[in-house]
C-alpha cells in the first residue's frame, strides 16, 4: 500500500513539473531532474540578492562609519581588540578573540577604524542572513528584501553597526541561531549545529540565554531529538564556551585570573543593573516609555501593524514558529523593562530582529488576501519603509559619527601635564585615553582613574603628585581649581568665602559660594563654585543657570546644567551640595565690567523658579567681574 502511494505521488509531481518539456508525460526522473534545476535555480538567485544586499549595506555602513575612537564601551572595544585584552564584564571572548584576528588580517586604517568596520561587516552579513532566513519562511522575494533593509536601515540597528560593539555580531549569531533551528526542521541541517550556535552565542553575549525558552518550545512542537543527537549538541554548544578560559591569561598581571573569570562567569555586574521591583513599581509606565521612544521608533507605525499582522499570521500557521519567535521577543522586552541601563537602547536589539521577521510575515498574509497579480505591489509597498527610514535615520548618523571626541580626547592628552599625573575622568572619555595610552603610546606616564578615592588622591599629593579632574567632584573636600581643560586638585579644603542665604521656592536655598573677580580675558573660563542646602526634598529636579551680563543687562555667556551628582529632587535636609560652573567667555567680550546672576528653572517648560521672600528679581546677584584686552 506504501509503496502503491508513493508512486502515485510521484505520478502527481510529473504531472506538475517541466512545462517546457516536449515529451507529453514525462518520468518521474525526469521530474525529479526538472524539480532540482528549479530548486537550483532558486537558491542561486536568492544566493544573488543576499550577496548583493551584504555588499550594499557594507557599502552604506562603510561611508557612515565612525571614524575612528570612540568613548566609553567602544574605546574600550577598539583597545582589547588591537591589544588582545580584556573587555568588562563579560569579557566577550568571542568577540574580543576574532576582532583582535580581523585587525591582523586587514592591513588598512587604523586599528580603532578597523574594529569600526568589523561591526559593519559583521551587521552585512546578518542582513544577508535575515533575507536567507524570510525566503526559508516562504516569503516572496521582494518581501524579504524590503523586511532586511528595513532592519539594517532602523536607527539601532545602523548605530551598531557603524561602532565598535558587541550588539552586530550578536545579531549576526541570533540569526544564524534561528536559520539553524529552520534547516534542522527542513531536516537540510544536523542537530548538533544548533547545539554549536547557542555555544558561539554564549561565548559572545549571554542575551541569548533569553531566547531559550522560545528554543525548547520550537523544538518540542517540531519534533523530539533522540538522545545521541542531543548528547552531541551539547558537546557542540560547550565547545566554545571554553573560549572563556582565554580570560585568565590576558588579565593584567597584577590581577587575579581565575577571579575575574569567576566574576564574568556569574555575570554578577548584570543584577546590579536588573530591578524587578523598580519596574513593578512604575508600571505601566516604564514599558510604555521603552514603546514609545525605542521600540516604535524602530520601523515607524507601518512596522508596528504589520508586525502585529504577522503575529497573528504565525499564531494561526506555524504554532512552532511562533512560540519561538513570540516568547523571544517577550523575553527580551521583558528583560529591557526591568534593565535599568543608560544604553538600554542596545539591549533591545534582538527584539527588532524578531519584529523584522514579523513585518515580512505581515506583509506576507497581506498579499495572500489580493489576486495573485496584485502580489508584487505589496513588496513594492513594502519597499517604502527602508526608504523612509533612510531619509529619517541618515542625518541622525551623520551628527553621531564624527571625529569630534577623538579630537577633544587627543586634546587632553595634548596638554602638558605634568610627569606621572593622576588624571579622573569619567568612564566614556577615560576609555579614549586609555586606548591612546595602549595603542599610540601616547602619555603612558599618566594614571587615569574614573572613581574618586579621596584617601588615594591626598596619597598622591603627598607624594608631590599632581592630580587633575576632568569635572567637579561635589563629594572631593579640596580644592578644585581650573586649569586649562582640567580642574586641578591641591591639598586645601574647599572653601568658600561668602556666605549667602538666598532662597528660591521648592526649598531651595544658596548657602555660600566663590567668585574671583578677575581680570578675565575674552575666551576664558570664569570658575563660580557654588554651595545649596535644603529644608525638605524638592519635588523636581531643576536646572541651575549662571549668567554673565553687562551694565545693559545684555548675556554674554552663561551655563546651563543640573547640579553634578544628585539631582535636586534627591537633596535631603541637612545635606550640604557643591558644584562649579565655568561659563566661558566668548571671543568677542568686549572689555569691561560684568555682573554674574545665578537661580533656576524647571524643564522642559523653562519656567523659572521665584525667589523667596518675592523679589522684583528671580536670579541673585553673585558679584562682579574685570575683563581685560
Amino acid at each position: 500500500m506504501q509503496r502503491r502511494g508513493a508512486q502515485a505521488k510521484r505520478r502527481e509531481m510529473s504531472s506538475q513539473c517541466d512545462p517546457t518539456s516536449d515529451t507529453r508525460h514525462p518520468t518521474p526522473d525526469q521530474c525529479v531532474s526538472a524539480l532540482y534545476r528549479s530548486a537550483l535555480q532558486r537558491w542561486v538567485w536568492d544566493g544573488m540578492i543576499a550577496l548583493a544586499l551584504t555588499l550594499a549595506f557594507v557599502l552604506l555602513y562603510t561611508l557612515t562609519l565612525f571614524p575612528g575612537i570612540g568613548g566609553g564601551d567602544t574605546a574600550e572595544l577598539q583597545r582589547v581588540c588591537a591589544t588582545l585584552g580584556v573587555a568588562h564584564s563579560t569579557g566577550y571572548p568571542l568577540y574580543t578573540l576574532t576582532g583582535w584576528l580581523w585587525q591582523q588580517l586587514l592591513p588598512i586604517g587604523l586599528p580603532a577604524w578597523r574594529i569600526n568596520l568589523f561591526s559593519a561587516v559583521a551587521a552585512a552579513i546578518t542582513l544577508g542572513g535575515m533575507y536567507w532566513l524570510n525566503r526559508m519562511l516562504g516569503h516572496a522575494r521582494g518581501i524579504a528584501l524590503a523586511a532586511s533593509a528595513a532592519l539594517g536601515l532602523s536607527l539601532t540597528f545602523w548605530e551598531q553597526a557603524t561602532h565598535a560593539e558587541v550588539y552586530a555580531l550578536a545579531s549576526l549569531l541570533q540569526v544564524a541561531l534561528m536559520l539553524a533551528l529552520l534547516g534542522w526542521r527542513e531536516r537540510q541541517l544536523p542537530f548538533w549545529l544548533i547545539g554549536l550556535v547557542i555555544g558561539l552565542n554564549l561565548a559572545h553575549h549571554r542575551l541569548i540565554l533569553l531566547m531559550l525558552p522560545g528554543v525548547v518550545g520550537f523544538v518540542l512542537l517540531t519534533r523530539l531529538p533522540r538522545w545521541r543527537e542531543l548528547a552531541v549538541a551539547s558537546g557542540a554548544l560547550v565547545l566554545p564556551c571554553l573560549l572563556y578560559l582565554s580570560i585568565p591569561w590576558r588579565v593584567p598581571p597584577w590581577e587575579d585570573g581565575w577571579q575575574v573569570l569567576r566574576s564574568y562567569m556569574s555575570s554578577d555586574m548584570v543584577w546590579q543593573w536588573l530591578q524587578p521591583e523598580r519596574l513593578w513599581a512604575e508600571m505601566p509606565g516604564r514599558p510604555w516609555e521603552l514603546i514609545s521612544t525605542l521600540v516604535l521608533p524602530q520601523f515607524l507605525i507601518v512596522g508596528a501593524i504589520l508586525a502585529l499582522l504577522g503575529t497573528v499570521r504565525l499564531l494561526v500557521s506555524d504554532r512552532a514558529l511562533a512560540t519561538l519567535v513570540l516568547s523571544s521577543y517577550i523575553c527580551f522586552f521583558g528583560f529591557s523593562s526591568a534593565y535599568y541601563v543608560d544604553d538600554i537602547a542596545v539591549f533591545l536589539g534582538g527584539a527588532h530582529v524578531l519584529q523584522a521577521m514579523l513585518i515580512a510575515s505581515g506583509a506576507t498574509w497581506i498579499s495572500q488576501w489580493l489576486p495573485q497579480r496584485m502580489r508584487p505591489l505589496v513588496a513594492l509597498g513594502l519597499l517604502a519603509l527602508p526608504l523612509a527610514l533612510f531619509v529619517i535615520n541618515r542625518p541622525v548618523l551623520a551628527q553621531l559619527n564624527t571625529s569630534a571626541h577623538e579630537g577633544y580626547a587627543r586634546q587632553l592628552l595634548g596638554y602638558p601635564l605634568p610627569p606621572q599625573s593622576l588624571l579622573y575622568g569619567d568612564g566614556f572619555t577615560i576609555e579614549s585615553l586609555r586606548y591612546l595610552q595602549a595603542v599610540e603610546g601616547l602619555r603612558t606616564d599618566i594614571e587615569l582613574a574614573w572613581h574618586v578615592h579621596e584617601q588615594r588622591i591626598r596619597d598622591v599629593l603627598a607624594q608631590d603628585r599632581s592630580v587633575y579632574l576632568l569635572h567637579f567632584a561635589p563629594q572631593l573636600p579640596l580644592n578644585q581649581q581650573p586649569e586649562g581643560p582640567f580642574l586641578r586638585v591641591t591639598s586645601e579644603p574647599l572653601h568658600l568665602p561668602a556666605n549667602a542665604d538666598v532662597r528660591w521656592d521648592d526649598h531651595l536655598q544658596l548657602s555660600g559660594f566663590r567668585l574671583d573677580p578677575g581680570p578675565y580675558r575674552a575666551g576664558a573660563q570664569v570658575p563660580i563654585m557654588l554651595q545649596w542646602q535644603v529644608d525638605a526634598a524638592p519635588a523636581q529636579a531643576y536646572i541651575a543657570f549662571v549668567h554673565i551680563v553687562d551694565s545693559n543687562d545684555q548675556l554674554w555667556a552663561q551655563q546651563d546644567r543640573p547640579p553634578a551628582g544628585v539631582p535636586t529632587n534627591q537633596w535631603q535636609p541637612g545635606q550640604v551640595y557643591h558644584d562649579l560652573y565655568t561659563p566661558q567667555l566668548p571671543a568677542d567680550v568686549p572689555p569691561g565690567r560684568y555682573q554674574v546672576l545665578f537661580g533656576w528653572y524647571q524643564y522642559p517648560s523653562l519656567q523659572r523658579l521665584s525667589r523667596l521672600p518675592p523679589q522684583a528679581s528671580d536670579t541673585a546677584m553673585l558679584g562682579w567681574i574685570d575683563v581685560v584686552p
